[in-house]
């Protein structure tokens, strides 16, 4: 899938017109109709004719500014006949997180930084790559905050424990039921386990069961310099092995790699060995 950065890149849709024999035409009518994330619907009936049965249409950067997922349908018409085709792309962050910045990824591809044909694909790999290595860790791996999260309280109304890790502080915890919030005064944080309790042994006080938790979790302010190279490494191999290449690391061979679960790649040994201190111990 396409991605692009919001705000920052155009996005430019491609169409392709053919007549009832497959041979390029001019169309007599052209529609793209786009679901913008928050299902608001744009239509464009002018793109741009390059040649004949070629088009391009330029979306505006207002009309692709949210972050999300952008479906379209794009429908032509030829002399009564119709065609068409139905495509997406997504629209990131330009301030999300990355393990392995663009300009360290090309050097590590040999791409020269002048040559951006690739650019779209490797930011797509990378951003692929963080979420595995955050599925590995259990939390993020800049420190953010994680907004009301649902909690079910644990046993005796003594322990609420989020999803994410390692918990660096609490925010605020309220209880779904009463909508009010609790005191944070007297909080004992597990950060490695991200288990909340009350000093003393003490419960929540509330109706319960279910509580909304404001947090923040990672790994610090930096991206730890062993996802760096870890990432490297792996962007280094999805890249070879998807074009038939070969990844040239001694002693190390196709089938060692290791599967991790909730992770879409293989990692190589030697990623393993550097994510070793950052991950669950459910994984290594």
């Amino acid at each position: 899938m396409a991605r692009y950065l919001a705000g920052i890149d155009t996005v430019r849709i491609p169409v392709t017109v053919t007549d009832s024999t497959g041979a390029l035409a001019d169309a007599s009518a052209i529609s793209i109709v786009m679901h913008q994330p928050d299902g608001t619907v744009k239509t464009y009936s002018s793109p741009t004719h390059d040649s004949t049965g070629k088009y391009h249409q330029d979306l505006p950067l207002l009309d692709t500014t949210p972050v999300g997922f952008y479906p379209y349908v794009v429908q032509t018409t030829v002399a009564g006949f119709g065609g068409g085709r139905a495509d997406s792309f997504t629209m990131a962050d330009p301030f999300e997180v990355i393990v392995l910045p663009l300009q360290d990824a090309k050097d590590m591809l040999n791409i020269p930084q002048s040559d951006t044909s690739s650019d779209t694909e490797i930011l797509r790999k990378i951003a692929t790559i963080t979420v595995g290595f955050e599925t590995i860790t259990g939390g993020p791996i800049i420190t953010r905050q994680i907004t009301n999260e649902r909690l079910r309280v644990g046993s005796g109304y003594r322990t609420l424990t989020v999803r994410y890790r390692p918990l660096v502080s609490v925010v605020s915890i309220a209880d779904v039921a009463s909508g009010v919030a609790l005191s944070l005064s007297d909080l004992d944080v597990d950060t490695a386990t991200g288990v909340i309790r009350r000093k003393l042994e003490l419960p929540f006080w509330s109706w319960g069961p279910y509580y909304l938790v404001t947090y923040t979790a990672g790994l610090g302010t930096a991206v730890p310099a062993p996802f760096n190279e870890a990432a490297a490494l792996t962007l280094d191999n999805l890249w070879q092995t998807q074009r038939s290449g070969v990844t040239v690391v001694p002693g190390v061979a196709a089938d060692e790699l290791v599967t991790v679960p909730g992770v879409a790649f293989g990692l190589l040994p030697r990623v393993v060995e550097l994510l070793r201190p950052y991950a669950l111990e459910a994984y290594f």
